[in-house]
């Protein structure tokens, strides 16, 4: 029955020269893996007649961890006498369902003639570069692979190539795995070399290549099906980026010969590589050379890259380092070298400070070796300094610079250190300050500013060692609030003291504070003072005067100094009368204290003040005097008859 359908479809497509018919298509699933087929019928010409039968062995879902396998069944239907044999080739397109051309495949099948009408072949499917990039990007995906039949015939010298329509695609669907980075691509192509050489060929590697775990060859399988009687030779060229990295030689091919060889890549360039960009194009030119004729055939595809870090690595040995301000520092650090090449130190540097320490290097550090190291540092300015060692290496074997970095922390302590036996001062009052140091043979400048100007005044300069020294200073004779400090000649300061000089608070006692005296006769008062003495201050005496309602200075005063106080002398008013005194002190013209109040009692002013009042000396105040009681006697008669007159009619 299918051979009765097989010859009417040949009848009607015979009508047209050259013409295709893409078979039906099947679908079954036995166990675990999927059975599917397509049929292809090409009439190459008028009498030449070929069949093809396809069937892809799949998983539901391929993983591409292991090939597919496809089996192929050509016959030869009809077949002119007089025509030579007829190479066939498969062709497997495959395509995403929005018409992404993911990769091309070409698989040589066998050799048809009058006497062979069938070729049954079975061949691997592996994913190509194309595809495995796709999925390794967008994941999950359902592919079209489109088949295709070749034939090329040879007649004399001159070899024809027909090919057919398309069969319908098979559908796959591929899932993305954890293990893609290790599955294997490969890459088939068919050279025609017109009348020289007619030869597979197969590129086969690792979907990623890792430099530091060694680089996978490139295998290169080529199966020369026709060639010249004299050899083709055959050279490959492999580029990595553009650049070539090797040209080989690898044989001289026959009619049915076989060449396999494994091209080794640079791991050198590929890591150098790597460190530039997450994915590599390589290129693999085939060239072909016969007696009187050439062909080229170039190979593009990608493969990914593990891009992995230099396993170089750089230590401060001492994390927290505690310095004195002006002494230098070592810091120590450490290079590791656990890559597979040799590094190249260059340079060590310090950031974090004012500027920058610099080191240069030039230390080769072997694979699996060590280079300890330190760097030197002076910080005057104490502190605590959160700092980070860099070192630029060159990695060899990679042509380029890899910096690296660590950090650490320094406390610097002020190595120079003053204090004073006094921070309260008075004008010109002497002062010692002690310098306690941790140096030797330095000298020392002791300097001092107010509060509110700009540059420091030197006030002594003097040598220092350890453990110190102590100098006698003056404080400034004008008053405020002074700063105080050292720093050596290196430039190393200390810390700051701060220094009050003002006047002291002067106050004033005297005594008696009641005085009784004769009109006009001499009286004294004794003056204490504390905050000042006597030789430094002015003493002024002031009497109250009812008449123009102020304090007046009393002039012709006598003042006697002996042991630290004073008295002064003065003489009595003519009049009898309560008189109010009082002593300021100045300073300069400024008043610095006032006394309390003195009362001086001037001969009969108690009799003379009472007889003014009413008052009685000798009796107590609350005891009415004679004459207010006559006076109330008188008035109460007259206050009686008011009384009576206001309430008589009630």
């Amino acid at each position: 029955m299918e051979k009765h359908i097989l010859l009417l479809l040949i009848l009607v497509l015979a009508i047209h020269s050259n013409a295709c018919i893409a078979g039906g298509i099947h679908y079954s699933v036995i166990g675990m893996q999927s059975y599917m087929w397509r049929e292809i019928t090409f009439i190459v010409e008028p009498g030449y007649v070929v069949y093809a039968k396809l069937i892809l062995e799949a998983p539901p879902v391929w993983d591409m961890s292991s090939p597919m396998s496809m089996r192929a069944e050509v016959y030869a239907t009809e077949y002119p006498a007089n025509t030579s044999g007829v190479y066939v080739v498969l062709s497997l397109e495959t395509y995403t369902e929005n018409g992404t051309v993911l990769g091309l495949a070409e698989h040589y099948l066998g050799y048809l003639n009058q006497s062979r009408r069938a070729i049954s072949a079975v061949i691997d499917v592996y994913p190509g570069v194309g595809l495995a990039d796709y999925v390794d990007r967008a994941g999950d995906i359902l592919v079209y692979i489109e088949p295709k039949i070749r034939l090329i015939t040879i007649r004399g010298s001159d070899w024809f190539i027909h090919e057919s329509s398309a069969a319908s695609p098979f559908l796959v669907y591929i899932e993305k795995s954890v293990h893609i980075d290790a599955i294997e691509v490969s890459e088939n192509a068919v050279l025609v070399m017109q009348g020289s050489l007619l030869a597979e060929v197969s590129l086969s590697t690792k979907h990623t290549w890792d430099a530091d775990a060694g680089i996978p060859p490139v295998r290169l399988e080529v199966y020369a099906i026709e060639a010249s009687p004299t050899g083709v030779d055959v050279f490959v060229n492999l580029y990595i980026s553009s650049n070539m990295v090797s040209s080989n030689y690898i044989g001289t091919l026959y009619k049915n010969s076989y060449i396999e060889r494994n091209i080794v890549v640079p791991s050198d360039i590929v890591r150098r590589s790597c460190s530039l960009t997450s994915q590599l194009r390589v290129r693999v030119d085939l060239v072909a050379y016969a007696e009187d004729s050439s062909l080229s055939k170039t190979i593009e595809f990608s493969v990914n890259c593990v891009a992995r870090e230099p396993r170089i690595k750089l230590y401060v040995r001492e994390k927290n380092i505690t310095v004195y301000s002006g002494m230098a520092v070592e810091v120590p650090y450490t290079i590791v070298n656990q890559a597979l090449s040799a590094v190249l130190l260059r340079a060590v540097k310090v950031t974090g400070l004012n500027e920058t320490v610099v080191q240069e290097l030039n230390i080769a550090v072997s694979p699996g070796a060590e280079y300890a190291g330190s760097i030197s540092l002076e910080i005057d300015k104490p502190g605590t300094y959160q700092l980070v060692l860099e070192a630029k290496v060159f990695i060899l074997d990679q042509y380029r610079e890899l910096t690296l970095a660590d950090t650490f922390t320094v406390k610097v302590v002020n190595s120079l250190i003053i204090s004073t036996d006094k921070t309260k001062l008075k004008p010109g009052e002497e002062f010692e300050v002690r310098i306690n140091t941790v140096l030797a043979g330095v000298s020392a400048y002791i300097v001092i500013k107010r509060e509110d100007t700009e540059g420091w005044n030197v006030l002594s300069r003097v040598p220092v060692s350890f453990p110190g020294v102590s100098v006698k200073l003056v404080a400034p004779e004008e008053p405020g609030r002074y700063f105080l400090k050292a720093y050596t000649d290196t430039g190393i300061g200390s810390n700051i003291i701060e220094l009050e000089v003002s006047k002291p608070q002067i106050s004033i006692k005297v005594s008696p504070t009641t005085i009784e005296a004769d009109p006009d006769s001499p009286f004294s008062i004794k003056v204490v003072l504390s905050g000042a003495t006597i030789d430094e201050v002015l003493l002024e005496v002031l009497r109250y005067e009812d008449l123009v309602g102020a304090w007046v200075m009393v002039p012709g005063i006598v003042v006697e100094k002996a042991d630290g106080s004073a008295t002064i002398e003065l003489r009595a008013p003519s009049k009898q009368d309560t008189y109010r005194f009082k002593v300021r002190v100045l300073s300069g013209d400024e008043v610095v204290a006032e006394s309390q109040e003195i009362k001086v009692v001037v001969g009969n002013a108690t009799l003379a003040q009472n007889a003014t009042t009413g008052m009685v000396e000798g009796l107590p105040a609350e005891i009415i005097p004679v004459q207010y009681l006559f006076v109330m006697i008188g008035v109460i008669p007259a206050f009686s008859f008011l009384l009576w007159r206001r309430f008589r009619g009630r």
